[in-house]
């Protein structure tokens, strides 16, 4: 049995090593905290970007980003940029990012491609290298769903492309964004070989004349990338029939958040399959991701549970669906047939097709898609083409959301001074961070506690002496 001298010393050790830890966390937290004060920046090489922005298709040669002055150890993001430097404000979305075994979140504008966050974290001095794929055309948005206008944000984004559109020369910017999770940021201009997009990053169309709307409408297998049976139908708003006997007529006039109505019948699928309605950018050479078996173009919208439409017939009755200009895939998340993300590469198809898919005579389609789940492998694909209304877009109208967008500027204004710039036209993320903020108040914790157990060991101590000498004296008082 260990005396109480013993178990007091013991303790007195425990509270030293307390205080001795929480001053070296304390310290770290502060020349970290220093650290973080400091100007980080960022260089990219090459220094230009090639017009069409770098090959895509692998093995491709991604450009090198170099970073200094960063927090050591962090892990940054990397974002591709179209950002507003002057005029109405852009609308943001939140993007959930990793942040080691949790997740945080950015606040971004919605011309952001989706954050990527580098292969290898910041190395002790401050210094990272990392690989970024610079994209040209549409790059957003940087999360699914809405934006903070209340519009979709894959509409919106077609809106912010890289380079930007002529009619933003001067408004607008194009910027590599690095952003750390303890909130630091850099930026870097991107500067194309060719200036700006063209409004839209289709040619424009050379007329003025209003667009004559036609509902589309594909049949299979007569009409290209079809399977199995039926005919499927795309009704726009005013649209006239297609002639008598066509068997493929594309979907005229369309632009994003427009509500079409689809519908098939004569399908090969009948009860108890499913069928579902998408649209994808029609590029031959996209990856594929699987979804319940069946291979699905990365650039296709979302399939979920609540997509899939339970068909009591040979036929799907009519469907209202919105039409999605700007990045419109992927359709499922996870590693896609090419090797990469999904998400990712997703980006690369958007609707409308950029100017060398649509030299390579790529469109955009609206599909109805049916199988079984289980038990027969049977099913149809029945894509109708869809082209966009090239007078509006041409004249920058991109979609019909602008106007919507606009009014919801005031409520956006903060959102985007929040966002958007923290010097020149870099993104705000500034600050020490939690990180650092919690290390350092677990060093004060832990000298705190220290402190504490050091009075409880010597308190007791230090009374039991007195009480010792005080007894002593008192005795030899009484004997003297």
């Amino acid at each position: 049995m260990r005396g109480p001298t013993s178990i007091g010393r013991r303790l007195v050790m425990c509270s030293i090593v307390a205080i001795v830890a929480g001053g070296t966390l304390l310290g770290a937290s502060v020349v970290a905290s220093a650290k973080s004060g400091a100007t980080p920046s960022i260089s990219f090489d090459p220094s230009t970007v090639p017009a069409g922005g770098f090959p895509v298709t692998k093995p491709f040669t991604a450009p090198i980003v170099e970073g200094t002055g960063f927090v050591p150890h962090s892990r940054p993001w990397m974002v591709e940029c179209n950002v507003v430097t002057s005029g109405t404000a852009e609308p943001t979305m939140t993007a959930t990012v990793p942040l080691g075994k949790k997740t945080t979140t950015l606040t971004l504008p919605v011309g952001c491609s989706v954050p990527a966050e580098t292969a290898t974290p910041v190395d002790k001095s401050g210094n990272f290298f990392a690989t970024f794929l610079i994209v040209a055309g549409t790059v957003g948005p940087p999360a699914p769903g809405n934006d903070s206008s209340g519009a979709s944000g894959a509409t919106d984004a077609a809106n912010y492309p890289c380079p930007p559109y002529v009619s933003q020369t001067g408004s607008n910017t194009c910027e590599l964004e690095v952003i750390e999770s303890n909130g630091q940021s850099a930026s870097t201009p991107l500067i194309f070989t060719s200036a700006s997009t063209p409004n839209p990053t289709i040619p424009p169309a050379t007329t003025t004349a209003p667009c004559n709307a036609i509902n589309g409408t594909a049949s299979s297998p007569a009409s290209p990338g079809s399977k199995g049976t039926g005919t499927a139908t795309v009704d726009v708003p005013g649209g006239a029939a297609p002639a008598p006997g066509t068997v493929t007529q594309a979907a005229t006039c369309v632009l994003g958040g427009q509500v079409v109505q689809v519908a098939a019948s004569g399908l090969s699928v009948g009860p108890p399959g499913v069928a579902t309605v998408i649209e994808c950018n029609s590029d031959a050479g996209q990856p594929t991701i699987p979804y319940a078996g069946h291979p699905v173009p990365v650039s296709c919208t979302a399939i979920t549970s609540s997509t899939l439409i339970s068909l009591t017939s040979n036929s799907l009755p009519t469907q209202s669906f919105t039409v999605v200009q700007g990045i419109t895939g992927p359709p499922a998340t996870g590693t896609d047939s090419a090797g990469g993300d999904a998400a990712t590469d997703a980006q690369a198809y958007p609707c409308p097709p950029t100017a060398a898919q649509v030299a390579k005579g790529d469109t955009c389609v609206i599909a109805v898609g049916t199988a079984y789940l289980a038990g027969n492998n049977a099913s149809d694909q029945l894509p109708v083409p869809i082209s966009f209304n090239q007078n509006k877009l041409a004249q920058g109208a991109t979609s019909n959301n602008a106007t919507k967008a606009a009014n919801a500027s005031k409520t956006t204004s903060k959102a985007k001074n929040a966002s958007t710039k923290a010097s020149g036209s870099s993104l705000a993320f500034t600050g020490a961070g939690p990180g650092l903020w919690w290390l350092g108040s677990l060093g004060v914790l832990l000298m705190v506690l220290g402190g504490l157990m050091l009075v409880a060991v010597q308190s007791p101590r230090r009374f039991l002496r007195f009480a010792v000498d005080h007894s002593r004296r008192t005795r030899g008082d009484e004997s003297g």
